[in-house]
């Protein structure tokens, strides 16, 4: 869990800085007006860095919009970075990484594409995958441009041939991709980019990971004071995977050697009896020492609010009490307590945790049901004293005898045999169907029906409880370690987006956007325009969009004019086609995920009435495109909305927003 709290410090810095391409600050234009409070997202505040520390990154140069200095790049070379969305094409991009900034640029320009600053990323990891359909999505544009002379770096045309011709005839070659998973500052993007060889990439996964290590300890020496430095170490040292192991197996070491000391049941004052003291001391010194740890690690709020730590707590002081007191007499009967030291192994194993968790949320059903269990047993109990309390005293003699007798009959231990059939005997022929009666239906109501419900509830209630605690697993283990790494940058304002009614509350809420975006009352949006204007959105994460993913929503600027800009026509039509493949892609996502957590979804076994309709929404969708597909290969137009209500010119934008007109560009 130390990357959960790295990742929320770096998250929490990176959210104050806001910069566009060209090296302005974005100004923030308040909350999203969709039609929708933003409230939704709630945003982490774990252990942010300080005033101080936010103000020392700002002042560094990471913006800037140029070529860094050859002095401050610590390596250079050729990535093809690959565009977001399902089909994402891979371009040829020249890869510079600074001091404190690794930045992109395209072939022969001075201008950079995107920069990511080294304190915004959260995680680098290489992956290697075989597939065909990845090598049909290289763009050329090295070769479709002039080649320009870089006044503050020069590559060869040899070497940007030799790395662009990576792409042909390797079908079958399997690609090294290395991963870069930024924070929620960042927009929380995963950046994939694919080298020529292994070796390659291993050779900037090892420089990233060490540009990255530098300028999060340099922030946190700057910044931190010895306490928080101490309880950061402490906290990453305490919860690395071996120090765990370490303590899960001293504490079953412990349950072990109580087993054998309660099994030889040696004298204290003899050398086994010494020995065992010893060793109890020893366990208690390791434990005294691991929760020590564990409040340094997470004082104070993060170990009180546990209630593991209590526990630990709690055995931790009954064994030093123990230790401290060993004379009293009392003592002795306190010292057996330490048996419960097994219990902390929940703790630390995912499964036993997992099973205590589901208990303790089951309890409250069971024991309503429990408590009819009782209700019945206690009104048999006032019957049998009644009945019986002279001919049987010691089984109904009063309600406690009585009670107690009921449950041993409960659970089936000689109810026939030694209670029923010995009240028999003062019968005249040996039966007596009074007593008879009294017994079997007690048994069937209680032992048969009561008893099974009991269970039943336990069962379903443990099951429901079991999935959300493997739901809830699944959140914390995203969100602490990679936070949500969007296959689509736009997908936080996309979220707000799908939430309309009718299509023509789509188109309102696009146009609001729209106007939103056009500081410049141009009736036109370029790509810094609806940079800057996503930044300033009041949603989370923070939208960063590059150059490359406007590219790719525009269908390489084929929605876009001569200028690369979009009027409101063309803007609706890109929002609706983002918001169709986010709907497409969340219904897939949903359907794969199953309608717990294990297991799959299956249409034809699911009751799943949710899981059922997202499966028929995904289907009708998936054809409408097939028929928009078959439509454009026959060259007839795509079925669609009259389009007479969207060619706004700046005179009639005032119009527009009444509503008047606004048509649709998908399929209604």
């Amino acid at each position: 869990m130390a990357a959960a709290s790295a990742a929320a410090r770096r998250t929490q810095s990176c959210r104050s800085l806001g910069r566009t391409q060209s090296g302005q600050d974005s100004q923030s234009v308040g909350q999203c007006e969709m039609g929708q409070d933003s409230e939704q997202n709630v945003e982490l505040s774990l252990d942010p860095f300080s005033q101080t520390e936010i103000d020392l990154f700002q002042s560094s140069e990471v913006f800037d919009s140029t070529i860094p200095d050859a002095s401050r790049v610590r390596k250079m070379g050729w990535l093809f970075k690959k565009a977001s969305g399902h089909n994402g094409t891979w371009r040829n991009r020249q890869v510079f990484l600074t001091e404190d900034v690794l930045c992109f640029a395209n072939e022969g320009e001075e201008e950079l594409v995107d920069s990511i600053p080294l304190l915004c990323i959260l995680k680098v990891e290489i992956e290697s995958v075989n597939d065909e359909n990845e090598n049909k999505h290289v763009e050329h544009e090295g070769h479709n441009k002039r080649k320009k002379n870089s006044r503050k770096h020069k590559h060869t045309s040899d070497e940007t041939e030799g790395f662009s011709n990576l792409v042909g005839g390797g079908a079958n070659v399997p690609m090294h991709l290395l991963n870069v998973f930024t924070s929620e500052g960042e927009g929380g993007h995963a950046y994939i980019f694919r080298a020529r060889t292994g070796e390659e990439v291993r050779e900037w996964e090892d420089a990233l990971k060490g540009s990255v290590s530098r300028v999060q300890t340099d922030m946190r020496r700057r910044t931190m004071t010895l306490w928080q430095r101490a309880q950061h170490v402490t906290k990453m040292l305490y919860e690395t995977h071996l120090c765990q192991l370490l303590i899960v197996f001293v504490i079953i070491a412990n349950f072990f050697v109580n087993i054998a000391e309660t099994e030889l049941m040696v004298p204290h004052d003899s050398d086994a009896g010494e020995m065992f003291n010893k060793v109890d001391q020893a366990f208690t010194a390791i434990f005294t020492a691991e929760l020590v740890m564990n409040m340094l690690a997470n004082w104070w709020r993060p170990f009180f609010s546990q209630g593991w730590n209590w526990l630990d707590m709690i055995v931790v002081i009954v064994s030093l009490f123990s230790l401290a007191f060993e004379g009293v007499p009392f003592v002795k009967t306190i010292r057996i307590l330490r048996a419960f030291r097994v219990v902390r192994v929940f703790k630390r194993l995912y499964s036993l945790r997992m099973i205590v968790r589901a208990l303790g949320a089951s309890m409250v059903p069971v024991l309503n049901t429990f408590f009819v269990l009782l209700l019945a047993t206690a009104v048999y109990a006032i019957l049998g004293v009644g009945l019986f309390h002279k001919r049987d005293p010691r089984h109904f003699g009063q309600f406690s005898y009585a009670f107690f007798t009921m449950f041993q009959c409960v659970t089936g231990d000689g109810w026939a045999s030694d209670i029923a059939r010995s009240m028999f005997e003062d019968s005249p022929n040996g039966f007596d169907y009074g007593v008879a009666m009294f017994f079997l239906s007690y048994m069937l109501l209680v032992m048969i029906v009561l008893v099974n419900i009991v269970l039943a509830v336990l069962l379903d209630e443990f099951l429901k409880a079991a999935d959300q605690e493997k739901i809830e697993q699944n959140l914390e283990r995203q969100e602490g370690v990679e936070f949500v790494h969007l296959k689509n940058p736009l997908d936080p304002l996309l979220c707000h987006l799908a939430d309309f009614y009718t299509s023509k509350d789509l188109s309102g809420k696009i146009l609001t956007l729209f106007h939103r975006m056009d500081h410049r009352n141009r009736g036109k949006v370029g790509f810094l325009e609806m940079r800057s204007g996503l930044l300033g959105l009041g949603v989370r994460p923070r939208i960063k969009l590059t150059e490359d993913d406007f590219q790719s929503m525009t269908h390489n600027y084929a929605l876009c004019d001569e200028e690369r800009d979009l009027d409101l026509v063309q803007f609706e039509e890109m929002f609706r086609q983002q918001v169709r493949v986010y709907v497409q892609r969340i219904s897939t996502r949903v359907l794969t995920s199953g309608e717990g957590v294990s297991g799959s979804f299956n249409p034809n076994t699911s009751t799943n009435d949710a899981a059922c309709v997202l499966f028929a929404v995904k289907y009708v969708v998936m054809a409408l495109d097939e028929v928009r597909a078959q439509l454009a290969q026959a060259g007839l137009p795509s079925p669609q909305i009259a389009q007479s209500g969207l060619k706004h010119t700046a005179s009639s934008r005032t119009q527009a927003s009444k509503g008047e007109g606004a048509g649709v560009n998908g399929v209604n």
